[in-house]
């Protein structure tokens, strides 16, 4: 069945094969991968303890996940230890990007200390051996202000970006939200953007970071009385630039945390936005400015003999000009009592060239009850906050056994 979505045709497919890297009796918290494609971090426990294990693309094959940071590595200039690392939680229908990130060997995370402060931090591999340090924690000083709080740690291009909520040390009700820039060669701390005052016009309250090749898009509100929000990509040019104009065409709609993608000296995002119909969420939409003001992918679209309840959690690449995204979604199987099966789908199409049509895919990856070989039947799919690099996907998922598997997806394989 072909169904039309502005001059693109939805095309079902089949599930897709996963490569079965580890399977542990202990938790995997959805992973993310680096923009190489050939590491990925995600946190876990070992021993009842949380960890953060770290896998990679070897010779061709992925490495059995090691443990990389523990609560009892040491930290250079925090003069605490580790308690706990943030996972990668939910927030608004969209992952707020808190769990660990990793790019050419330069791990960042957020973590509890047990002087119950908050920071964030890196593990570099210098010397054949990881070494890990703080970057700033709350209550450190930037200018007048005080870090109250941390967001989405992101590494690009060997520098770190992460959100903080300051509050003016003389004046607590007065707060602002900032991206940071943190360079580990040079052990420097850069402010890259700024939210405004409540009293001035501009970009107040950032949420959701999303980092690629070193630029960046968050969520911010507009308009303060009114709450209107939208996404912003910050530009080569050091300007927010308006991704969506859906404010325009609608009303009562609320915004997820976005996903961005440069690729050939453009910028892409896809963006969860929800639906209002008084105090209810009437319908999920993942949004693209691919395709402008049109739904990608919508609650009420079907895939196989299932109609999806739900979508989110979004992660959007373009691999040779074709736009691919993992998302999360909660179906209903209409032969089967309307059952609802939560898991990871993947769907994609050419970047389209002029007036040229192209054809949308979507592929169930993997769905609670689907049965994997030799592990047994899957209770529940966890995606990570980017789960889409250079064609591989990455996902654990938590059997029924009560045992935890990290699944990676080759994309090429199933064209």
């Amino acid at each position: 069945m072909i169904v039309n979505v502005h001059g693109y045709a939805l095309k079902k497919q089949t599930y897709i094969k996963p490569i079965v890297v580890s399977v542990s009796n202990s938790f995997y918290d959805g992973p993310a991968i680096s923009d190489s494609g050939q590491q990925l971090v995600f946190r876990g426990n070992q021993k009842n303890k949380p960890v953060i294990y770290l896998s990679q693309l070897k010779q061709g094959n992925w490495s059995a996940p090691q443990a990389i940071i523990t609560t009892s590595t040491a930290i250079k200039g925090a003069g605490a230890h580790f308690v706990n690392f943030a996972k990668a939680s939910q927030s608004g229908g969209s992952v707020n990007f808190n769990g660990p990130m990793i790019e050419n060997n330069i791990i960042t995370f957020a973590a509890q200390l047990n002087n119950g402060k908050t920071g964030v931090f890196y593990a570099q591999y210098l010397n054949k051996h990881w070494e890990t340090a703080l970057i700033r924690q709350t209550g450190d000083k930037i200018g007048k202000y005080s870090i109250a709080s941390f967001d989405a740690p992101y590494v690009s291009q060997g520098h770190i970006y992460f959100l903080t909520k300051l509050k003016n040390t003389k004046n607590k009700d007065q707060s602002i939200k900032a991206v940071l820039e943190f360079n580990p060669n040079i052990n420097k701390l850069a402010e890259v953007a700024i939210s405004k005052l409540s009293s001035q016009k501009g970009l107040h309250d950032f949420w959701d970071m999303s980092v690629n090749s070193g630029q960046f898009a968050l969520r911010a509100t507009i308009d303060k009385k009114q709450n209107k929000q939208n996404v912003y990509v910050y530009n080569d040019k050091h300007v927010f630039s308006p991704v969506f104009s859906l404010n325009k065409h609608f009303k009562n709609i609320s915004f997820g945390g976005p996903t961005y993608f440069r690729y050939s000296h453009h910028d892409y995002v896809a963006n969860l936005v929800l639906f209002h119909k008084g105090k209810k969420i009437s319908s999920y939409k993942i949004y693209t400015n691919i395709i402008p003001n049109f739904p990608w992918i919508k609650s009420g679209d079907s895939v196989g003999n299932s109609t999806f309840e739900l979508v989110g959690n979004p992660t959007l690449s373009i691999h040779n000009g074709v736009a691919s995204m993992v998302f999360q979604g909660v179906t209903k199987v209409k032969s089967d009592n309307n059952q609802t099966r939560v898991g990871a789908f993947l769907t994609s199409f050419k970047l389209p060239k002029g007036n040229q049509k192209s054809e949308i895919s979507i592929k169930p990856i993997i769905v609670s009850g689907d049965k994997i070989p030799d592990l047994g039947t899957v209770n529940k799919v966890l995606v990570g906050p980017v789960s889409l690099r250079n064609n591989t996907a990455v996902l654990s998922v938590e059997l029924k056994s009560n045992k935890y598997a990290l699944l990676i997806i080759n994309i090429n394989e199933d064209k």
